[in-house]
């Protein structure tokens, strides 16, 4: 039987396989995978749930992304005297042809982004990273195609990091993951490719390139694979990660570690089951908690991110203090300090931990160790992974699952001395807060452990918290004060989790109010405090007091501009009466 690091790395080895060509097909095959290594450990219930996704679905404004489908694509460039050279292939390195790139075979100009005609020319980007909204404009304004040649990151050019001269970035979130009527496809360079691509554009002579990409854009299903280690209760902890990008750090590292966890705890009773989680990064959480009415019984969880290498012992893990104060990140960063490493705090919902909604209000918190200077790069491969890296950030997170597998009543007193020991640490929080936000965080964060706690103990668990809670001051009750101006009401939204522009990136003009809030990915933090608040018992005014307390200065006009926007597209209504 391999050991725990042997375990990992193999794991990481065969997600890698198929996951580092990042398309429908591959993540088929990813899926069966996972699910065999499920079983392998005594999971149950291993199942892959499947949601409708075809470029038009969305869940609080995430996109259910067209399913895309790569089998080639090159770009070559066309020398004067009639020879070709190859540029690129995503044969060679995956990396190098754009997700989303629509099928193409064509010759054309190649042009620099301050060219004034670009129309049927394709633009080569290498001292920017090109936004999904600025290729947008780009392809309206007539391109066909777009090429990136610069790495993201601040390593690229600093001494040790000279191998990144030959190393592609990942261009996952360029091109658009619906259908667009100018079908756009994208390359992604070396930047010694680019550079070279770039002086012969400026020697003043045209160059031409001929672009072809096999590939192809359809409706279908995006994952969702989970399975159970039972426990002796209907009760779980459960563990997330994502599958189905290209990486060996980002991507295989967390699932590698999470069933790594489950191998180490199974054969064992424990109080509390493990349920395991693997997802299309954040997308089809989104449409799990959307879809799902028959959750389980989640006691808490962790989303395991980046645990594979690090260029220094800091990571980060996420406290999600405004909406769900919980005791996970005291008890994680406990974890973490006895493998002699460090975490920076993310104060805001990201990821998949959207069952830190207050709608279902499981404590949640995440781990990742960003500091990678092959994320999102072919370079994040899997003799990259460090042995002795992903041993201590596993022990961190095994410590982690142990304590809450079998927590109760007799744990209380230890958690609570964490939870404490996180409140009083300043270098948490920004210091915006108000006393009164601050103490009423630190209060709510010990109650939640009474969550952990069978109701035949609460009370006395309780009785010991409260010790606790003195040592911060009392929790004053926020005085209500009508905000001038203020649209007045009980706002309740419509969908679960967490909120993204992303189907409005390419028509922003439409909303000129909140146009300052478009932007891809997940929506900015206040947004998402300010609607998952937003459960029909808070008023506006509550809702924009929090905010205030918090440290967020939101204007008024914009707040008022946002929950028109949420009302006129179906994510909330307003009440005029508070929810019983």
């Amino acid at each position: 039987m391999k050991n725990t690091l042997d375990y990992m790395l193999d794991v990481i080895r065969r997600i890698h396989a198929h996951d580092r060509w990042y398309n429908y097909s591959e993540g088929k095959k990813t899926t069966d995978l996972v699910e065999d290594l499920m079983r392998e450990l005594g999971m149950v219930d291993v199942q892959t749930l499947r949601f409708p996704s075809d470029g038009k679905i969305n869940h609080g404004g995430w996109v259910m992304p067209l399913c895309w489908d790569a089998r080639d694509g090159f770009l070559e460039l066309l020398r004067p005297d009639g020879t070709k050279e190859l540029i690129c292939s995503y044969k060679d390195t995956p990396c190098s042809l754009m997700l989303y790139s629509h099928p193409a075979d064509v010759t054309a100009q190649l042009v620099l982004p301050d060219e004034e005609d670009v129309k049927g020319k394709i633009v080569l980007f290498r001292h920017k990273h090109v936004s999904m909204d600025e290729v947008l404009t780009y392809l309206d304004r007539g391109a066909i195609g777009i090429i990136s040649a610069i790495l993201a990151g601040p390593h690229y050019g600093k001494e040790g990091f000279e191998y990144l001269e030959d190393v592609t970035q990942w261009c996952n979130y360029r091109l658009p993951l619906w259908d667009v009527p100018q079908k756009p496809f994208g390359f992604s360079l070396t930047p010694r490719k680019g550079k070279m691509l770039e002086e012969l554009i400026l020697s003043g002579e045209p160059v031409f390139v001929h672009a072809k990409v096999d590939s192809s854009m359809e409706p279908g299903t995006i994952p969702f694979v989970t399975g159970v280690l039972p426990g002796e209760t209907d009760e779980e902890i459960l563990l997330t990660g994502h599958l189905f990008e290209e990486g060996a750090n980002d991507n295989a590292s967390g699932v590698a570690e999470s069933l790594a966890v489950v191998r180490s705890l199974a054969g064992m009773k424990h109080k509390r089951g493990i349920r395991l989680a693997f997802t299309n990064e954040a997308r089809s959480f989104q449409a799990y908690l959307n879809n799902v009415k028959d959750i389980p019984r989640i006691a808490a969880g962790i989303n395991v991110d980046m645990v594979g290498c690090n260029l220094d012992d800091r990571g980060w893990i996420q406290d999600t203090d405004v909406i769900s104060p919980n005791f996970t990140v005291a008890l994680l960063e406990s974890c973490l300090k006895k493998q002699n490493l460090t975490a920076g705090i993310l104060h805001h919902p990201d990821n998949d931990i959207g069952l830190s909604d207050p709608l279902f209000d499981v404590p949640m918190t995440l781990v990742e160790f960003v500091n990678d200077a092959n994320y999102h790069k072919s370079s994040d491969t899997p003799d990259k992974i460090s042995p002795e890296f992903i041993t201590r950030t596993f022990n961190a997170v095994e410590e982690f699952t142990a304590t809450l597998v079998d927590f109760g009543a007799e744990d209380v007193e230890a958690l609570a001395e964490k939870v404490v020991a996180y409140e009083k640490d300043t270098t948490h929080f920004s210091g915006k807060a108000t006393a009164r936000f601050s103490n009423e965080r630190a209060v709510k964060r010990l109650d939640s452990i009474l969550r952990l706690v069978p109701v035949e103990e609460q009370k006395k668990a309780a009785e010991t918290l409260e010790k606790y809670k003195n040592k911060f001051g009392a929790v004053e009750k926020m005085s209500v004060v009508p905000t001038p101006g203020l649209i007045a009401g009980f706002p309740e939204r419509l969908y679960c989790a967490m909120f993204s522009f992303e189907r409005y990136i390419d028509r922003k003009e439409k909303y000129p109010e909140i146009s300052s809030l478009i932007r891809g990915w997940v929506a900015h933090s206040w947004v998402n405090y300010a609607m998952m608040l937003s459960d029909g018992r808070h008023s506006t005014y509550e809702i924009y007091q929090i905010l205030n307390e918090y440290g967020f200065e939101v204007e008024v006009t914009l707040f008022n501009a946002l929950l028109e926007f949420m009302v006129s597209e179906g994510f909330a209504r307003i009440l005029t009466e508070k929810k019983a």
